[in-house]
């Protein structure tokens, strides 16, 4: 377990060793736990994946990242009120589906 964080719902949602180093195959990606931290807790929008209900994905978006200003998304997998991260990467836009929470 590299760390466990508390969504806007109260969700304790966790971060693997194993799904780290999936996001790592990433090189932009390095060092930027802190951020996949911060963007699960603190969201600025969290949108319902299209393709599954229980995948949740958190933005949060980012003026200085290794790859210019882009959004953080966090794809979590959530059951039982609990979830795990299951990637992360930097994007331009927000994506399609439906709006589960906006700031």
């Amino acid at each position: 377990m590299i760390f466990t964080v508390v969504d806007q719902a109260r969700r304790a949602i966790r971060l693997t060793k194993e799904r780290l180093e999936h996001i790592l195959e990433r090189p932009e990606m390095g060092g930027q736990e802190d951020r996949i931290r911060e963007t699960i807790a603190l969201p600025e929008i969290i949108k319902v994946s299209r393709h599954d209900p229980d995948v949740l994905c958190y933005y949060r978006w980012y003026e200085a990242t290794p790859v210019t200003k882009k959004y953080l998304v966090c794809i979590v997998k959530v059951l039982n009120h609990e979830g795990f991260v299951i990637t992360a990467f930097y994007t331009d836009k927000v994506k399609g589906g439906k709006t589960a929470w906006q700031r």
